[in-house]
């Protein structure tokens, strides 16, 4: 794997299923948030801690990193055929 696949790439695609797998949380501190400015930091701060848990939780989960290596693997396997 090239610098910017390993450390630019593969990271986006863990992001990305990271946000899927934390679907309601995001959902849960985008609804607290609208509607208000700066009171969203005190107002929205319980969602905001468990949005920011599950999603550290899936950036730092080694299997769900694997899984999208091999996607993008795949991925680009078939773009090069």
């Amino acid at each position: 794997l090239r610098h910017v696949e390993k450390d630019v790439l593969i990271p986006k695609l863990v992001r990305e299923k990271a946000r899927e797998r934390c679907k309601d949380l995001v959902d849960e501190f985008e609804k607290c948030c609208k509607g208000r400015s700066i009171s969203m930091v005190w107002h929205c701060r319980k969602q905001n801690t468990a949005m920011k848990d599950c999603l550290t939780k899936n950036y730092q989960d080694k299997e769900l990193f694997e899984a999208c290596r091999v996607e993008y693997l795949q991925k680009r396997r078939q773009y090069q055929s």
